[in-house]
């Protein structure tokens, strides 16, 4: 999507909430739903795309063979490509429009 930045007005109101509910409890609820879907997946999971990757934080965790991170904010696909430039691939883009 041309013109999106990072924070946007949900980016903000979201990062209010989990400044008020305590971020490391966000966190681990965060991580508590990742690893139970990971589990899910089990070891046949060969392919991952992580919407809204932002920084990739999330691909330490992820650990598939094949992983293509999805954002809108291309100056955060950057950075995330210098972070984990050898653990998945990051495209910027539109999750409801972009061609996978």
């Amino acid at each position: 999507m041309p013109g999106y930045t990072y924070p946007d007005l949900l980016d903000k109101l979201l990062s209010a909430f989990i400044s008020r509910f305590k971020a490391e409890g966000w966190r681990a609820e965060e991580l508590y739903v990742l690893l139970r879907a990971l589990r899910r997946a089990g070891s046949e999971a060969r392919a991952t795309l992580d919407l809204g990757t932002g920084l990739g934080r999330l691909i330490p965790v992820i650990r598939a063979p094949l992983t293509l991170g999805l954002d809108l904010d291309l100056t955060r696909v950057r950075e995330a490509r210098k972070i984990y430039r050898r653990a998945a691939d990051f495209i910027q883009g539109d999750a409801a429009s972009t061609r996978l």
